[in-house]
């Protein structure tokens, strides 16, 4: 999907799918207006604004696919992962 692409930006927890404990929704909302703020100049600002916030996203994605399976389960394991 297109950020930007219907003339409006999501931010924060709309745009990220991050488990309510991660603590990450509002440190990539404020991540994302910050961003925004400053391509909003830009000729390009949405291309210049999914440039910046790709990598960060990408990042947090594998994170979350990674971590959450484990994190929520109730087996031997995420209790040696997680506590």
């Amino acid at each position: 999907a297109t950020v930007g692409a219907a003339r409006c930006f999501l931010v924060g927890d709309a745009i990220h799918a991050f488990p309510p404990d991660l603590g990450q929704g509002v440190n990539a909302a404020l991540e994302d207006v910050k961003t925004l703020g400053d391509v909003l100049d830009d000729q390009n600002a949405v291309a210049a604004y999914q440039a910046a916030r790709a990598p960060a996203a990408k990042a947090i994605a594998h994170l979350v696919q990674r971590g959450f399976p484990y994190q929520y389960d109730q087996s031997v394991w995420r209790q040696r992962l997680f506590t």
